[in-house]
């Protein structure tokens, strides 16, 4: 009697067998022992064997133990019956290969579990595919990256190139009418004293006269003072601006550069009543811009003293630490006071910030440090919060002097106006010929440079 039913149909038997060894993918089919009882073309041609090699045999017995995990998956599914969706990488003849791979469940007509069956594609190529999409990722990541510091770097030698030059031209513009009003101020006080020893039968406590010379006095006292006190903040802005050009290098050992740094730094940490511990991870000898990297300690240790212990009963203690690797000389200053908040450390470096501006902090200090180790030497400064409390700064510089590299220079200037009275011109020139006898009678680097510092 004639059915209906398309599988038994020859010429329907042919076309599916037709289908399936033409396939692109691997189609096979295995026994409840999870043995091959099918293996069209594609899959004979991967294993590189004839279907009699292959026919009842497993997974694990034709690629070997790299195979299991293929049969485990397919047990599951026979006991299971839902189907997996997996990538297999499998040892094939050819090379490692990487399969997307379904295995489902097959049954026969009367619904009774006879196997599974599987149909898998070769996806190796586009595993390397992504794998090189994902390098070239990487590489672009790393590229913009750097450029993305490359163009931090520009953007920081362009603001340093012209804070210096801000700051030198601030500094010029400053320090003639500084130096006017300082000289002015002298020969007031002069002609005052002049005036008093000229007058003395005058200058009874309750006339009008002494009167007058006290409130002189104290005038040009203040005065003085005031300027003084701008001076000083001159000479803290001519440090920001320092030129990278002119950076010394010496051979000096690490252990006596610290020995020499400790003492130098012992008077001011006792003053601030704190205990000052130094720490050399090892000795050695190399070429320092020896200077710069004392100012930039002494810089960090004092900004410890005088912020990091407000208010603080604890024993005080600022420990300054060296080492080094392979390329950079690392130096450490932590100290055990109230630590820096978050809100603040992003801006712990920047021009003129301060946390103390009322009680005469003029926020140079570790802009000054900045500017000497990222500007100058070429390095990195960084502040961190160390797990046991208070504040560590820690400058990681390069020893070699090749990395000590010009970034900026900024041309000096001094410009005086034409228009100031004979008098002052005269008591300014009268100024300099004394400020340079004094050098000349000077036996001392310290004394020229307190002369140095007035001018």
């Amino acid at each position: 009697m004639p059915t209906d039913d398309p599988t038994d149909s020859p010429a329907d038997l042919a076309a599916l067998r037709a289908i399936m060894d033409g396939s692109p993918v691997v189609v096979y089919a295995k026994d409840r022992d999870l043995r091959f009882v099918l293996s069209n073309t594609k899959h004979r041609q991967l294993l590189q064997r004839p279907i009699s090699e292959i026919i009842g045999r497993t997974d694990g017995e034709l690629l070997g133990g790299e195979a299991t995990e293929v049969d485990a998956v397919s047990a599951r599914v026979l006991e299971t019956g839902v189907p997996s969706i997996e990538e297999f990488s499998l040892p094939l003849p050819e090379g490692e290969r990487v399969f997307h791979e379904t295995i489902f469940r097959l049954q026969d007509a009367r619904s009774q579990t006879i196997g599974v069956g599987g149909i898998a594609t070769d996806i190796t190529r586009r595993i390397e595919l992504e794998a090189e999409v994902r390098s070239q990722n990487a590489r672009l990541e790393e590229a913009l990256a750097e450029l993305q510091q490359t163009r931090a770097v520009a953007q920081e030698a362009e603001r340093m190139a012209s804070l210096g030059r801000l700051v030198a031209g601030l500094g010029h513009e400053v320090n003639t009418p500084l130096s006017v009003a300082a000289l002015s101020l002298t020969v007031i006080a002069e002609a005052a004293a002049h005036l008093s020893h000229a007058l003395p039968a005058a200058l009874s406590s309750q006339t009008p006269v002494s009167q007058a010379l006290d409130q002189v006095y104290s005038s040009v006292e203040l005065a003085q003072e005031q300027v003084q006190r701008i001076t000083s903040l001159m000479h803290s802005f001519r440090e920001v601006a320092v030129d990278r050009v002119h950076v010394e290098a010496r051979t000096l050992s690490l252990g006596e550069w610290m020995h020499l740094t400790h003492q130098t730094l012992q008077p001011v940490c006792r003053q601030h009543s704190v205990q000052l511990t130094t720490e050399l991870d090892h000795d050695s000898t190399f070429r320092l811009p020896v200077g710069i990297l004392h100012q930039v300690a002494t810089n960090l240790v004092v900004n410890a003293c005088r912020h990091a212990f407000d208010s603080y009963t604890q024993v005080r203690r600022v420990a300054l630490s060296l080492r080094f690797d392979d390329d950079h000389l690392h130096l450490d200053v932590q100290d055990n006071g109230k630590g820096v908040s978050p809100s603040i450390r992003p801006h712990l470096f920047e021009p003129f910030f301060t946390t103390t501006r009322g009680n005469g902090g003029t926020g140079l200090g570790l802009h000054i440090v900045y500017n000497m180790v990222v500007g100058t030497l070429g390095g990195t400064i960084e502040c961190t919060t160390p797990r046991e409390g208070g504040a560590r700064f820690h400058v990681a510089l390069p020893f070699s002097p090749e990395a000590l590299h010009p970034m900026h220079k900024v041309a000096a200037r001094v410009e005086l106006g034409i228009d100031l009275p004979l008098s002052l011109w005269a008591a300014f020139a009268s100024d300099l010929h004394t400020r340079a006898t004094q050098l000349q009678r000077c036996t001392s680097d310290a004394a020229r440079a307190a002369i140095y510092a007035q001018l």
